[in-house]
């Protein structure tokens, strides 16, 4: 049961953020979903991003790009790719793949949960997402646009989830913690 919501927490808006924000590995449910929360919201929105880097631009000059990560365990493959700019991510794609099976996982426990993640975000303004199933996979596709997502409509389908502050998310920070936490860069 806890390997399902160690599932959840890479699925979760998953940003897997949650691998950026937060210093451990993905737990319970519990403390996943607060980390997948807290690295969600710390996204900039338009305004917030141009002040914030601005301010900090003298710091982290020439920070600007794009770079993918990659996270692989067993039944599990996590591509995630960052653009930034003065080191504010502002949009990130990712790549989830699961195959239930080869994770230890009941695969109609596993569809219930993969979709219940899926459909948290389905019509936020600012993420765009698919859930495919072929041959025993479940491939979920995620963008998100940190400038124009609606935090306050994530907050409103899972206050505890998804605070609605959204401070931005520095692409130098996030590349330690998830470094720390397995991913590679490819």
């Amino acid at each position: 049961m806890k390997k399902t919501y160690k599932v959840i927490a890479l699925l979760s808006t998953a940003f897997a953020l949650a691998a950026c924000q937060s210093g451990e590995k993905k737990v319970d449910e519990t403390s996943a979903q607060t980390t997948v929360a807290q690295a969600t919201t710390q996204a900039p929105t338009t305004q917030a991003a141009t002040t914030k880097a601005t301010t900090t631009q003298s710091a982290k000059s020439n920070q600007t790009g794009e770079a993918t990560y990659e996270y692989k365990e067993p039944g599990v493959t996590v591509t995630l790719k960052y653009y930034y700019k003065d080191d504010v991510v502002y949009k990130q794609e990712g790549t989830y793949v699961y195959n239930p099976k080869e994770m230890g996982q009941d695969p109609e426990q596993f569809k219930v949960t993969i979709q219940k993640a899926f459909d948290e975000t389905k019509g936020v303004k600012g993420i765009e997402g698919t859930l495919e199933f072929k041959d025993g996979v479940y491939t979920r596709k995620n963008t998100f646009d940190y400038n124009t997502m609606d935090f306050v409509e994530l907050n409103k389908r899972n206050p505890k989830k998804y605070p609605p502050k959204n401070d931005p998310l520095y692409y130098s920070e996030a590349v330690k913690k998830l470094e720390k936490n397995g991913y590679v860069k490819k």
